[in-house]
């Protein structure tokens, strides 16, 4: 957004005609301009030339900090690039409802696909399925005697019979193009994100919880004592290609774990507490800010300093990309908009920082991976990347 689109459109919002999607701009927009307080909102809005004039210098004084840095620090060429990055980083709503990025003649039908949403299978045992995005909000007994209730995009466990560990396992499903929100009978939280599932009992014995995890989640752990006082813990048993690959042993925290099969490594990323890692005879303790990489072919686990916002922008709504390469997007982009991408001329070796919404269409992705030089087709649900 140009210094005059931005003027314009924060004199439109003084006069009360601005859209939300136009006051949505006015926040994307404002750290191009270093404008570190909220001047238009209404509670600090006071006088509203003052108000204008303030953000006007604001506005002059950031533009001018921000020339002399890119003089100082990019060559001509670096500066073309950022362009591209800027547009990575903020799109546009008004576009997105502009004609989607295809290399198909214009005379063809347009083709678009929507994001994905909250969408599971709840299994009881080997018995039954429930379709959780077909049903009414509300209570559903299950065959098993327990009792779960649904709202939107979440599944909390409000009772259940507690038999111990012959308990027969429930196991929630979310497919590609799905997410859902999952509370344990003990109150832990638990996001899955797309083509995930969880295997967990519809209640905890005394002595330890354990749930098993294929794809990606996060949790937040509720802390729990036994009738001694005793600090149960939680243990989330991470399988891949039909097995365990690892164990994370943890009291009470918050952390995300990916572990896709068709990725080379997973990932445990640790926000808060404290949890310990455990593959064959290696063990880890991870700390907050930290995160462990684990490589399918090594029994080490290599830690290091996490990108905390790039690893749970998924629960947050977003895309996060940081340095990803090509074949990173466009694995996250199968999973949630449920497509199949095909490289006809093999993988682009282009790299993406900076965040998208998750609830643009495809289309809106596609336009941004043209501006950078990545060209697709969309035939139906497959995805061709052409360059």
């Amino acid at each position: 957004m140009t210094k005059e689109e931005y003027i314009a459109l924060f004199e439109k919002y003084l006069k009360g005609e601005a859209t939300a999607a136009e006051k949505q701009q006015l926040e994307a927009f404002r750290d191009d301009f270093q404008l570190d307080e909220h001047p238009w909102e209404e509670e600090q809005m006071g006088d509203k030339e003052e108000t204008k004039d303030l953000v006007l210098d604001r506005i002059h004084t950031g533009m001018k900090s921000r020339m002399l840095a890119r003089i100082t620090r990019w060559s001509i060429a670096a500066s073309l690039f950022l362009g591209t990055l800027s547009f990575l980083l903020f799109i546009k709503p008004a576009k997105h409802n502009k004609t989607p990025v295809s290399l198909a003649e214009a005379s063809k039908p347009v083709q678009d696909i929507a994001p994905g949403g909250n969408k599971a299978i709840l299994s009881i045992g080997g018995g039954a399925s429930i379709n959780l995005d077909s049903l009414k909000n509300g209570i559903l007994p299950a065959e098993d005697g327990t009792q779960l209730l649904k709202r939107d995009g979440i599944i909390s466990y409000a009772s259940a019979v507690d038999t111990g560990d012959s308990a027969v396992w429930h196991t929630l499903f979310v497919p590609m193009g799905g997410q859902y929100q999952l509370v344990l009978q003990d109150g832990t939280k638990v996001w899955l994100n797309a083509s995930s599932s969880l295997r967990f009992p519809p209640s905890f014995h005394n002595r330890e919880r354990h749930v098993e995890l294929t794809g990606e989640a996060y949790f937040e752990v509720a802390h729990q004592v036994n009738n001694n006082h005793q600090k149960i813990p939680f243990i989330v048993h991470v399988n891949r290609a039909g097995s365990e690959e690892i164990r994370i042993n943890v009291l009470g925290t918050h952390f995300n774990v990916m572990a896709y099969e068709n990725e080379t490594s997973s990932t445990v990323t640790l926000l808060e507490g404290s949890v310990m890692l455990e593959k064959k005879n290696s063990t880890a303790l991870l700390h907050p800010g930290e995160q462990a990489n684990i490589i399918k072919t090594s029994e080490s686990f290599y830690i290091g300093q996490a990108d905390v916002e790039a690893s749970v922008a998924w629960k947050n709504g977003k895309f996060f990309f940081n340095k990803a390469d090509i074949a990173s997007v466009m694995r996250q982009l199968e999973r949630w908009y449920d497509i199949e991408v095909i490289y006809e001329n093999g993988i682009p070796a282009q790299h993406f920082w900076g965040g998208i919404q998750r609830s643009l269409p495809l289309s809106a992705i596609l336009e941004v991976l043209q501006q950078s030089g990545v060209k697709c087709r969309l035939e139906g649900r497959k995805l061709i990347v052409l360059k």
